[in-house]
């Protein structure tokens, strides 16, 4: 009798089914070993908030492609404003990236 009498199927394309051959032959297991391994044996890590930092560095982008545009431009003008804005917003961010950093370790 097995000791693993359960059998789980599932479809991947052909594209998927290279690329996991390929991770197989590099893991120099079998193709069972393998997928139990990645199935059972790997901690999942699920983190919350990360849309949120997400949408804070895309602002921060915005907002640093508008001041480079401009001072591309040539014209000068008093982008301070601007730029004590982002250091704020990557601030927040830093924030969040050690409070997700607590949370997998």
């Amino acid at each position: 009798m097995r000791s693993r009498n359960h059998q789980i199927k599932f479809y991947i394309s052909d594209e998927e089914l290279i690329k996991l051959r390929k991770n197989i032959e590099k893991s120099k297991l079998n193709q069972s070993e393998f997928l139990r391994m990645i199935a059972i044996d790997k901690e999942i890590i699920v983190i919350d908030g990360l849309g949120d930092l997400i949408m804070q560095i895309k602002r921060i982008g915005v907002n640093l492609n508008q001041i480079a545009k401009i001072l591309n431009g040539g014209v000068y003008i008093d982008c301070k404003i601007d730029l004590e804005k982002a250091q704020r917003e990557l601030s927040k961010i830093w924030q969040l990236l050690n409070l997700l950093a607590e949370k997998v370790q």
